[in-house]
């Protein structure tokens, strides 16, 4: 209703394909505002009720604002850019998107983690297309998050110059005979980890143009892996996300009990665990940035165990290959 009426105020209730290209864009202007008001709305109720009461909405619970961001997200699925269109019907009507475009992965991925934390706080879930389940547009959420997290990996190794690098400019002031690549030394290993992964990916990347049911089971990129690269740093990136959000709001217990669980599981671990979920909570507690961070014997043990696992990364890479800092 307030997309109408915004239009039918600003044109005299002109359909939309009567509209200009200026007017166009005028009324997609005035949509994602609304959905982004409707979001900040969303975000500052839901850090209210948390503040008030020391919990998110109770279920059955409704926040109206969620009908706004839906209604201007599906009004952009048929008026919006070709970059909106595609995201949106991807989300809401079960459509594909082209995972060559870097802008609409973009767009896919920030759009379903958001939907899915909004509506989860009011215990629902978004109302998809019929056919649909919500958890399979979950899913394509996360296949173009791990599309997005491996472009930006190539691209941060691709331009990464140890001359600009700050440890390495600082530990030359320490230490002006300093060897570059001995002080590389770390992070080329945990670059080794990459290559062959990077190499088959491009091999076997979609090329431009291409489009995907993201919503379809995927294979894995390369069977080697027990825990991938870009597994290993969305699991970061996961971890980091949570303590943030749970500090932002105050729930420092439930920090603790986070790392009083990690640390009572790693320390009590034995030879009969799981290497995969092994190494995932090894990477989890990596990345909390509080106590001790787990011991190098621990990534032994998961690749005694028969796992092929990256490298755990020190902190500063993790930050410089995410562009997440715990």
């Amino acid at each position: 209703m307030f997309i109408a009426d915004s239009i039918s105020d600003a044109f005299g209730g002109e359909p939309v394909f009567k509209l200009d290209t200026n007017e166009l864009q005028y009324v997609q202007g005035i949509v994602r505002g609304s959905i982004r008001e409707a979001q900040a709305s969303t975000e500052r109720e839901l850090a209210e009720a948390v503040a008030a009461s020391g919990r998110g909405y109770s279920v059955g619970e409704m926040n109206v604002e969620l009908d706004v961001v839906r209604a201007g997200q599906q009004w952009l699925a048929r008026n919006g850019t070709e970059t909106e269109q595609r995201t949106y019907q991807a989300i809401w009507q079960g459509g594909s998107i082209n995972v060559g475009d870097l802008d609409q992965i973009t767009l896919l991925s920030d759009e379903v983690a958001w939907l899915d934390t909004a509506y989860t706080s009011t215990g629902h879930e978004p109302p998809v297309a019929s056919g649909t389940q919500w958890p399979s547009v979950l899913e394509a959420g996360e296949a173009a998050a791990d599309v997005l997290g491996h472009a930006r990996l190539v691209a941060e190794l691709d331009a990464y110059d140890p001359e600009t690098d700050p440890e390495v400019i600082a530990a030359r002031q320490q230490d002006p005979s300093l060897n570059v690549d001995a002080h590389e030394a770390d992070r080329e290993a945990f670059e080794r980890d990459y290559e062959r992964h990077q190499r088959v990916q491009q091999e076997e990347a979609p090329q431009e143009g291409d489009s995907t049911e993201l919503l379809a089971s995927e294979e894995d990129a390369e069977e080697e892996w027990t825990v991938t690269p870009e597994q290993m740093l969305g699991k970061w990136v996961e971890t980091v996300a949570t303590v943030r959000t749970l500090v932002l709001h105050g729930d420092y217990a439930g920090v603790r009990k986070m790392v009083r669980e990690a640390d009572t599981y790693l320390d009590d671990v034995g030879l009969d665990v799981e290497a995969d979920g092994l190494y995932l909570d090894v990477v989890t507690r990596a990345a909390i940035p509080t106590g001790n961070p787990p011991t190098e014997s621990l990534l032994d043990l998961t690749r005694r165990l028969g796992a092929k696992v990256p490298d755990l990364p020190s902190p500063v890479e993790a930050a410089a290959i995410t562009g997440v800092s715990a």
